[in-house]
């Protein structure tokens, strides 16, 4: 069965499938790094998912975005597959990805992921320095019911290790 990881910006989906499809041996794509491939062969150029955001703007990031979930395919057995934060805002991906297998929500303290995100030297583009905390929340209200509502499994991640979550993963999922 294939797993897709959803949840928000830095909740640690790309660190839990690389761990889960260890510990499953099962193959891992990133859909992130799946699109600084493709945005690399189009534009010939490199950057960061931030940079490339804040370069297309969202539509266009939003529609290579989709290009990246529309190839996978659904023929393939078992894979672990790691969203963006804002994949599943567009229903055609959600609909696509739950072709593929289950949808598992890492359900993160939402402290834990602002301070991930001031962490980083860049802030996504959604996010102004000046108004982040009306931002931060309005980014929040937007995509945390549909992480909840088109889950198959929501993970509470709090407190727990990358390793201990892909347990929780592994044992919810094959039980």
């Amino acid at each position: 069965m294939t797993i897709i990881l959803c949840g928000f910006k830095n909740c640690g989906k790309s660190s839990v499938g690389a761990c889960l499809g260890k510990l499953l041996r099962m193959p891992f794509f990133d859909i992130d790094d799946l699109l600084l491939s493709r945005y690399s062969e189009q534009y010939e150029k490199h950057g960061s998912i931030s940079e490339i955001h804040h370069s297309l703007g969202d539509k266009r990031f939003r529609q290579l975005e989709s290009e990246v979930v529309q190839s996978l395919n659904t023929d393939s057995e078992k894979m672990i597959i790691s969203t963006g934060g804002g994949t599943l805002l567009d229903k055609n991906n959600i609909i696509h990805l739950k072709k593929l297998g289950k949808v598992v929500y890492l359900q993160t303290q939402l402290e834990d992921i602002e301070d991930r995100i001031l962490e980083q030297d860049i802030l996504p583009s959604f996010l102004d320095e000046e108004n982040f905390q009306n931002d931060f929340m309005r980014y929040v209200d937007k995509r945390q019911h549909i992480f909840e509502s088109e889950a198959d499994f929501i993970i509470d991640c709090s407190g727990l290790s990358i390793e201990e979550v892909s347990g929780k993963i592994k044992d919810l999922i094959f039980v």
